[in-house]
């Protein structure tokens, strides 16, 4: 038994989806052929690989820099405090050796004053004067020399614990 509307309804239902089909085919088709070119195709892969390899060597070269920059400062800064070590050692040493002579002219004063057969007074005079100078000037020399010695020690002492204190 066939009703007349039965027809109706078939022929209505293949279009109707013959008609949806076609209203969700296009739509996701598009969308396939837009979601097939959305990746980068192998000449652009390439070319993003070089830029991100170029920023990698980038970043490398740039720690390279930095990293040759602080061991030229730290050599700078290690000659410059052997040197001030240097000289406070030989601020050191000149101070012991005008010490030292300060002692020798005192004592060619004291032997200056003293009587020697032969000689006349004038040439005791003159020895005298001569031995009082050389004292006076070492006396005079000895305390520049322990403020020059003392203004570098503590040059010295700020650097090497700046140093000590930039350091881990």
């Amino acid at each position: 038994m066939s009703f007349p509307w039965h027809g109706l309804l078939l022929h209505s239902s293949v279009n109707l989806s013959t008609t949806m089909i076609s209203r969700i085919a296009l739509p996701l088709c598009v969308l396939l052929v837009l979601i097939s070119g959305c990746g980068p195709n192998t000449e652009e892969q390439r070319v993003m690989e070089m830029k991100a390899a170029a920023r990698v060597d980038s970043i490398k070269q740039a720690a390279r820099v930095e990293l040759e920059q602080q061991l030229a400062t730290q050599k700078a800064y290690a000659d410059t405090l052997h040197t001030m070590q240097e000289n406070v050692g030989q601020l050191q040493a000149q101070l012991i050796e005008a010490h030292a002579q300060l002692d020798v002219a005192q004592d060619e004063l004291n032997r200056a004053s003293l009587f020697k057969l032969g000689r006349t007074q004038q040439e005791r005079e003159q020895q005298i004067h001569d031995a009082s100078a050389k004292v006076e000037e070492l006396r005079m020399r000895i305390p520049q020399l322990e403020a020059t010695l003392t203004e570098e020690q503590a040059r010295t002492n700020e650097l090497a614990s700046s140093g000590r204190a930039g350091k881990p």
